[in-house]
C-alpha cells in the first residue's frame, strides 16, 4: 500500500507527562520493555514517540523525542536518561511488531501555516514572557534566535510555565502558531494575576 509507505514507524512510550518540541526532560526508565526501547534507540539514534496517558487510552498526538544522554545505568538495568522534544506526530494505528513495546504507524503533525503570525503578537508575547519570568523569578534567559521565531517561542513559554499535563496536551494539539501564542498570552496574564506558575 503506497499510502502506508509514506508513514513513519515510531515506538511509543505512554507516560502521564507531556513533552513539547525543544523541551528537555529527564526520565527514569525501569520497566524492561522500555529499557529495551531505550537500548534500541541508543543503538540506531532514531527518535521514539512520547504520548500522554495510559497504554490503552493514550492521546493520539504526541511528541517524538531524541535521547540526548544516558546519564546513569544502574546495576539492575534501570536507567536515567535525558530526552529532547523534537517534533509532533499523530498516531494512525498500531503496527505488528515482535517488540515488547508498542510500535505504531504515524504521520508528522505540524502547524498548518494558513494564518501568518503578526510580528506585533510575537513582540507582545516576548515582552510579556520576559516580564512574567522576571516577576515570578523563573530564572530564564531567552536565547536570541528563539525570540523572533513564533513557533519556538510558543513552545518555550509552554515549557517554562510548568503547566498541567492537560494544558500542555491542549497546546500540543493546536495546529496554528497564532492559536498557541494567544493561548500562551492568556496563561501568562493569568500567571501574573497569581494563577498557574
Amino acid at each position: 500500500d503506497m499510502a502506508d509507505a509514506e508513514l513513519l514507524t515510531l515506538a511509543l512510550f505512554p507516560l502521564p507527562i507531556v513533552v513539547v518540541p525543544g523541551e528537555i526532560v529527564p526520565l527514569h526508565i525501569f520497566e524492561p520493555r522500555y529499557r529495551k526501547l531505550v537500548a534500541d534507540r541508543t543503538d540506531d539514534s532514531q527518535p521514539f514517540g512520547m504520548v500522554y496517558g495510559p497504554d490503552d487510552g493514550h492521546a493520539s498526538i504526541g511528541c517524538a523525542v531524541h535521547i540526548q544522554n544516558v546519564v546513569h545505568q544502574f546495576p539492575d538495568g534501570r536507567l536515567n536518561i535525558v530526552v529532547r522534544g523534537w517534533r509532533r506526530f499523530r498516531v494512525l494505528h498500531v503496527a505488528d511488531s515482535d517488540e515488547p513495546y508498542i510500535v505504531t504507524r504515524c504521520e508528522w503533525f505540524g502547524d498548518d501555516g494558513i494564518e501568518p503570525v503578526s510580528q506585533d503578537l510575537v513582540e507582545e508575547l516576548r515582552a510579556t514572557f520576559r516580564h512574567v519570568a522576571h516577576v515570578k523569578d523563573w530564572g530564564i534567559n531567552l536565547p536570541v534566535d528563539i525570540e523572533t521565531d513564533a513557533a519556538k517561542l510558543s513552545w518555550l513559554v509552554a515549557d517554562a510555565m510548568n503547566l498541567s499535563a492537560d494544558a500542555k496536551q491542549s497546546l500540543l494539539e493546536m495546529s496554528t502558531v497564532a492559536e498557541r501564542m494567544q493561548t500562551a498570552m492568556r496563561w501568562l496574564s493569568a500567571a501574573l494575576l497569581g494563577g498557574e506558575g
